[in-house]
């Protein structure tokens, strides 16, 4: 297969409106607990940095788990990942975009 892209987040100068927008709707409503520069929290929630999911070409399952919400995960051992809520109530289709 081809080597995978390896995208990398415009320096906030660079970015033009919408992505000034989009950087700000990130951190009013994930970088809790994503983080502010998308590395995420052990224990708490994954990393968007590197997270393949952000990648897909189609954003259905981005989509979906940003509007249902994921459970918590259990993993091996005492790990786990926190549950995240859902947005569908608190996020039009402008904000999603």
């Amino acid at each position: 297969p081809p080597p995978a892209k390896v995208v990398q987040a415009l320096p906030e100068a660079q970015l033009n409106d919408s992505g000034k927008r989009g950087r700000q709707q990130y951190l009013n409503v994930c970088a809790g607990c994503h983080g502010g520069e998308g590395e995420g929290k052990p224990h708490i929630a994954v990393a968007m940095n590197g997270n393949t999911t952000l990648r897909l070409q189609d954003p259905r399952n981005l989509l979906r788990v940003i509007e249902d919400g994921i459970v918590e995960q259990q993993f091996t051992g005492f790990e786990r990942m926190q549950p995240m809520p859902g947005f569908a109530g608190k996020l039009d289709d402008e904000h999603l975009t």
